[in-house]
């Protein structure tokens, strides 16, 4: 088989419909490719991200399969992740190398797929993430170009029809599709590309493609090889076995930046869509695409909230003719010529239909640099407007590290008469597994799209993630994260990379973990309010405050983390001396053993109090 690969066009993505498992072991991840090679005038590398939301120690195995086309290297791996800590690797290829797959040493190309197997299974998986990279060449600015994708889970995958829309092959932009196969039974498929252009045009690409176990095949130039300026590509199982996942990718004609773009499974039923952010700045503008393959005119209602600039919301209606695609290159310019607003900002869209069916119809977003001679950018895919419940979930992947920064943005994706929610926001390092920085709690409103501006980045680590809990309201949410690089807007090419939430289990607490239960918990001299995004503490001579929502282990037992104050006078400390705190806990029924020590550097004692649930006894102040 012909080496056709770009790297720099990776997307995962399994949707709902026609989806299966084939048997294998419980709990394993599949990425397509981790690679390293050269680039033009520049080098391929990929980037590894493993995280492990759970409170206990995960044993992984690695086994590394070349990609189809390659030989050599063949091999496995043990990796060992403590809980709640974030492995990032800077070079998969060395890495794998280094614990003992004997990928072979040469200035081309190396590739191949992985899967990643825990020897146990966990209660929440273990994140696997890539991000593949290359440094930019003159006459575009200085800095790397990349995706990032997350993997998926193995031996599942779809076994009906999924489609990459989207496409396009112009002075601006080419575009590739690949499709991998997850599990260990080869799959065929069936590979047609449609012209977006109307007309009901479309071309086989491949009658039968064979895609090996655990292997990925890609098409270079697809829409040009189809004779088409844009459409979209459907692959279909025609084999009685096997399952497989697709992805699509537009590749900027000047920076060489790759933007995926996720396959999306046939719909049953009408439903309504959300695009995670739409953004209209100085440095960015937005993209659309409406894709309409049924055989009516589409019709689509775009409802955009402003959550950024207080420009206000934006309602309008996009029509496709029946077997088109529409590319709304500046989707704002767009929507001001058509409402005569000032529209603009950032924020989430609502997508309905009207009159058409919901499983004809796709859209989504790109965001772009507003740059000269080439533009970087990042695909957001639609998702169900049903968002998810659960009351927990972690973005992982992000760094903050001097030469990228990471941005986290979360929605509420509930209805008006669900009403608001709030989350809490914590930064986790991935190497000590502990929390860094302020919890920051957000309050959403339906409809409302906030990205905290700096969040990551205050938290002063270079390599992590950030828990999401809910704890308040019970209407849907959202997450997703976005590495940049440069240290700062202005720096390095500002191309970004899209990192979805992973939702945790359904109790959504490190490995089951509930929360202490809220309200007042006293003793004398002191009482402590716990409320779900953290805790306030007033003492007889002193306060505190415990930042972030308090899990308990094994039910009984916690550790968080906050600040202490001194109010009295002392003969060691001055009255108003704050402190970071580290406080333990353990439960006994009713009754709370609590343990509240302070940082190195502070002078005293390790303070401990008897609580009891329920207690409010009268404080009286140091003065």
């Amino acid at each position: 088989m012909k080496k056709s690969l770009v790297p720099l066009v990776l997307l995962l993505g399994v949707s709902g419909a026609a989806f299966s498992a084939e048997p294998g072991k419980a709990g394993c991840s599949f990425l397509p490719v981790v690679l390293d090679g050269p680039a033009p005038g520049s080098r391929y590398q990929t980037e590894l991200t493993l995280t492990n939301p759970n409170g206990s120690a995960v044993t992984l195995d690695l086994a590394y399969t070349p990609a189809q086309g390659w030989e050599g290297g063949k091999g496995t791996a043990v990796l060992e992740l403590l809980g709640g800590e974030q492995k990032f690797i800077p070079d998969g290829i060395a890495f794998l190398r280094s614990s003992g797959i004997g990928i072979p040493q040469t200035s081309g190309m190396q590739a191949g797929t992985l899967l990643v197997c825990p020897s146990s299974v966990p209660v929440n998986p273990v994140a696997v993430a890539a991000r593949v990279v290359s440094e930019t060449r003159p006459p575009v600015m200085a800095g790397k170009a990349g995706v990032s994708f997350l993997a998926v889970p193995a031996h599942q995958g779809q076994t009906g029809r999924a489609t990459v829309f989207g496409l396009r092959a112009n002075l601006a932009d080419r575009s590739n599709v690949a499709a991998y196969n997850p599990g260990e039974l080869s799959v065929e498929l069936q590979v047609t590309a449609y012209s977006g252009e109307g007309g009901g045009k479309s071309v086989v690409l491949f009658e039968r493609l064979e895609v090996a176990p655990f292997g990925w095949v890609q098409i270079d130039n697809v829409m040009a090889k189809a004779g088409f300026e844009q459409g979209w590509v459907t692959f279909e199982r025609i084999s009685k076995e096997g399952v497989f996942g697709a992805y699509g990718v537009v590749n900027d004609n000047g920076t060489n930046d790759g933007s995926f773009i996720q396959a999306e499974a046939d719909r049953i039923g009408a439903m309504e869509l959300l695009l995670p952010v739409l953004v209209d700045t100085a440095a960015y503008q937005t993209e659309l695409y409406f894709a309409n393959r049924g055989g009516m005119l589409g019709r689509f209602q775009v409802e955009f909230v402003d959550s950024a600039s207080g420009k206000g919301s934006a309602t309008f209606t996009v029509s496709v003719p029946e077997r088109s695609q529409l590319i709304l290159q500046d989707a704002f310019a767009y929507i001001r010529a058509q409402l005569g607003v000032e529209a603009g900002g950032a924020g989430m869209a609502r997508i309905r239909t009207l009159g058409s069916p919901m499983q004809d119809l796709y859209t989504g977003a790109r965001v772009l640099t507003r740059t000269e001679g080439g533009r970087f950018g990042v695909f957001a895919p639609s998702i169900a407007a049903t968002g998810s419940s659960a009351p927990s979930g972690i973005v992982s992947g992000l760094r903050a590290d001097g030469t990228v920064r990471s941005n986290v943005a979360v929605f509420h994706a509930g209805t008006e008469e669900e009403g608001p929610i709030e989350l809490v926001l914590r930064a986790v390092d991935g190497r000590t597994a502990e929390p860094s920085g302020q919890s920051l709690t957000v309050e959403l409103r339906p409809g409302q799209w906030v990205q905290p501006s700096g969040f990551f980045a205050a938290a002063g680590i270079e390599s992590g993630y950030v828990r999401i809990t809910r704890v308040s309201g019970t209407a849907a949410w959202s997450a997703y994260g976005v590495v940049n690089d440069g240290e700062a807007p202005g720096k390095g090419t500002s191309d970004g990379s899209y990192l979805p939430v992973v939702f945790l289990s359904e109790s959504g607490r490190p490995d089951g973990q509930e929360l202490l239960p809220t309200g007042p918990w006293g003793g004398p001299g002191i009482v402590m309010w716990v409320t779900g995004p953290g805790a306030t503490i007033e003492a007889s001579c002193a306060s505190g405050l415990i930042d972030g929502p308090i899990f308990l282990t094994e039910g009984v037992d916690f550790k968080a983390w906050g600040a202490w104050v001194i109010e009295g006078p002392g003969p060691i400390r001055e009255p108003g001396s704050r402190f970071a705190a580290e406080f333990k806990g353990h439960l006994k029924g009713d009754r709370l053993l609590l343990e509240i020590s302070l940082a190195p550097g502070a002078v005293g004692k390790t303070n401990r109090f008897d609580l009891v649930r329920g207690e409010v006894p009268r404080i009286h102040k140091c003065g």
